[in-house]
Parts: structure tokens; C-alpha cells; sequence
């Protein structure tokens, strides 16, 4: 990461150690979170569209004004936004790419 990160809101992270925890942390419960970053009072999951070679060709998100999601509907939308995107995954290459791991939503190959 090179240069000055922007920051959008109070919330945005902009220091690239945190970052990349965040990235880590998104990889291993195979989708991330957007807790006001860009736009306050915004929550968001997101979870990969994976194409033919596994990697991410597009993203599935569900985004909702903050105050009408409870702290702990992250992982019921996760799981969700995880299940739907390896649906399109599969419609795109064919094959199940990628499911979530019923030990705490993480990614495998399947």
C-alpha cells in the first residue's frame, strides 16, 4: 500500500498493519465486514464470487443502515452472503467452487 490512505469517516481504517488483520480475519471466516468505513450509519457483509481458477471475479454484498442490524445478526448474514455467493460461483464455473465450513464459516474447497 503506498501513500496516504483516505479516510471517508471516524471509522475507516487507514493503517495498513490493521488492514491487513482485517483482510486476514475476512479470509479466514470467508467473508468481511464494512462496519461504517465508507459511510456512516452503513453496515455491510461481502463474501467472493469465485471464478473458474478460484480466484474472485466479483463480490455479493448485503449492506443495511446500522441501526437495523443487531451486533449479532453479523454471523447469520455472513453465513448467508457466504452460501448465496458460492451458489453464483457455481452457476459460473459449473462446479462448487468454495462452501462454508461448518467450523465457523471458513472457505474450503469442496
Amino acid at each position: 500500500m503506498g501513500g496516504k490512505l483516505v479516510s471517508y469517516t471516524p471509522h475507516t481504517v487507514t493503517d495498513p498493519t490493521a488492514i491487513r488483520e482485517l483482510v486476514s480475519a475476512a479470509r479466514t471466516r470467508g467473508y468481511s465486514i464494512g462496519a461504517q468505513g465508507y459511510e456512516d450509519g452503513v453496515f455491510s457483509v461481502a463474501a467472493p464470487i469465485l471464478g473458474a481458477r478460484g480466484t474472485a471475479v466479483g463480490a455479493l454484498a448485503i449492506a443495511a443502515p446500522r441501526a437495523r442490524i443487531e451486533p449479532t445478526d453479523t454471523e447469520s448474514l455472513g453465513a448467508a452472503v457466504v452460501e448465496s455467493a458460492s451458489q453464483i460461483s457455481e452457476r459460473l464455473t459449473g462446479r462448487r467452487a468454495m462452501a462454508a465450513n461448518d467450523q465457523g464459516n471458513s472457505r474450503k474447497s469442496v
